[in-house]
């Protein structure tokens, strides 16, 4: 009986795998998630091996198997700039190889004539998942703290006189305080950080400084505006004391 039930529920899963290929990437994590808990089980796991309803069980390992790979590349691309960023939260190569254990999977399942074999894989698939899971979780629950936390670090690092934070060049000069001239040059764009120099401007800009460029851009933009409108207020307000 509850073999027979596991069998009926079989084709529900099977629909929202297959769904779940055209998801986003926020799905495919929380898929990842139920898959790693729930799915494997709720099938019937190795009791499956060997059914003769080959098509259910292709059907089901064909949109699994192509879930965990879109998740994992998704997290490979996404997490590639943290990981390049020097953050150690994330492991890239982690990510690669779970990603490279995907594709060894799909090329090993192109003969359909020994389905046990290509199910017994199935679990392979919902540990992939698993494994990159946690990463991602991290990555798509937090991104206004992230972004947040990403901003303060790009203002802290504006008061350095190069802020690459990566940069070797203990006796660098220039910087705010010193002025462009002085072997230090300042983002073309944001004009609110300083580099000693290209090489470190390149690096500074790959490691996550278009990310927040934009906005130290409109905060320099907001202090100069407040300072205008503080000098006009106190202009005026000299002008009434003569009167």
């Amino acid at each position: 009986m509850a073999a027979a039930a596991q069998d009926a529920r079989a084709p529900s899963y099977i629909l929202q795998l297959s769904m779940l290929k055209a998801s986003s990437a926020p799905s495919l994590l929380l898929a990842a998630l139920l898959l790693g808990t729930s799915v494997w089980e709720a099938l019937g796991g190795s009791r499956l091996v060997g059914s003769a309803d080959l098509q259910v069980g292709t059907t089901l390992f064909d949109a699994l198997v192509d879930m965990v790979r879109r998740l994992v590349k998704d997290a490979v691309d996404s997490l590639k700039e943290a990981a390049s960023g020097g953050d150690p939260s994330f492991s890239l190569t982690q990510l690669q190889s779970v990603l490279q254990d995907v594709r060894t999977l799909e090329r090993g399942t192109g003969n359909r004539s020994h389905w046990s074999r290509v199910l017994a894989r199935v679990p392979h698939a919902v540990a992939a998942a698993r494994s990159v899971a946690p990463l991602l979780l991290d990555h798509w629950c937090c991104p206004v703290a992230q972004e947040v936390a990403q901003l303060e670090m790009a203002k802290a690092a504006a008061r350095r006189s190069c802020a690459y934070l990566r940069c070797a060049n203990l006796g660098g000069e220039g910087g705010p305080a010193a002025g462009e001239g002085v072997g230090s040059k300042r983002c073309s764009a944001c004009r609110a950080v300083w580099y000693c120099g290209t090489a470190c401007s390149h690096a500074g800009w790959r490691a996550g400084h278009r990310h927040v460029c934009a906005a130290l851009g409109a905060e320099r933009q907001e202090r100069k505006a407040r300072r205008r409108q503080q000098a006009a207020a106190a202009t005026g307000g000299a002008g009434a004391e003569e009167r």
